[in-house]
């Protein structure tokens, strides 16, 4: 049984200072919710939705306190970020020995298509940070098959496809988005999940701009524009401009206005504190200013 549904709970009630006493009525008994904060029984979702309106704390807010206790007990989250940690820090070493891990585990469960997915996210990783390092045509497809084969992608989804743009072509770079942002079914989206589209579609974009394939790119800037929630998202909403200052420059890399502008944006995200993707962008810019001859 998953315990993180109840101690969620427990966790947000002890920090509006409610005792249990307090929510137990004609809803749910005093002992049957003392066993579901213990993680001992499960309830309906109409008396966890009574709780969390009973101590104020919206749906968003009790997901995301879950998802932080599930992470200590969660194989494949802790593993996952295990693996972010390694390709932010370019840690080649632990990503190689996360690898080998995860060959092991898939050898021992081939009938568990995400030992298999593990793997591959792990040489994509591997390639971003080398792209001499090699993945087989076979795990390419094996990847494309299993994107393809989900009628609305989940957050898991779009943070693999954010992962592994890359190793893509741009005819199955582009099909994947497609179908990542216009799903034949819409009943699990969340704004979390969103989020992560617009990352992964920011991330494809700038991979569609370095490869100069340049033509589908506006589109996804535009959606981008009608799918990022808010001004007050201040990250996404800099990725956004960034982006757009970046296919500017490149369509027009002679103009010295389109460049100052992608400078300007670069100066919001270190003005947001985010020193080290600021540093990456300046990277990138000086990368194509040689490209340019600027």
């Amino acid at each position: 049984m998953d315990q993180s549904f109840g101690l969620a709970l427990k966790r947000l009630r002890q920090s509006k200072n409610i005792e249990a006493k307090a929510l137990a009525g004609e809803h749910i008994s005093y002992p049957q919710l003392l066993k579901f904060e213990a993680g001992k029984s499960m309830i309906s979702v109409e008396k966890l939705f009574f709780l969390l309106d009973s101590i104020n704390i919206s749906v968003e807010e009790y997901e995301r306190t879950r998802s932080e206790i599930a992470l200590l007990h969660h194989e494949n989250i802790f593993f996952n970020r295990q693996v972010g940690q390694a390709f932010w820090n370019k840690n080649t070493s632990k990503l190689e020995y996360l690898l080998k891990e995860a060959i092991e585990k898939q050898s021992k469960h081939l009938e568990n298509q995400r030992y298999q997915l593990n793997v591959i996210d792990i040489k994509a990783a591997l390639h971003r940070l080398n792209p001499n390092y090699q993945i087989s045509k076979n795990e390419i497809q094996f990847l494309v098959n299993y994107l393809s084969g989900i009628k609305e992608w989940s957050f898991y989804e779009a943070w693999l496809f954010s992962n592994t743009t890359e190793i893509f072509s741009d005819v199955q770079a582009r099909a994947l988005v497609n179908q990542m942002i216009y799903p034949k079914h819409q009943n699990i989206v969340s704004k979390r999940t969103q989020q992560e589209i617009n990352l992964a579609l920011l991330n494809t974009i700038s991979h569609f701009i370095e490869t100069e394939h340049f033509s589908p790119v506006q589109g996804w800037l535009n959606y981008l524009e009608t799918h990022i929630s808010s001004d007050l998202n201040l990250y996404d909403r800099a990725g956004l401009e960034y982006h757009s200052a970046l296919l500017q420059f490149c369509e027009t890399p002679q103009n010295p206005e389109r460049l100052e502008k992608v400078q300007r944006c670069i100066a919001a995200f270190e003005t947001l504190g985010c020193f080290k993707l600021a540093d990456i962008m300046k990277n990138e810019v000086e990368i194509y200013k040689n490209k340019y001859h600027i």
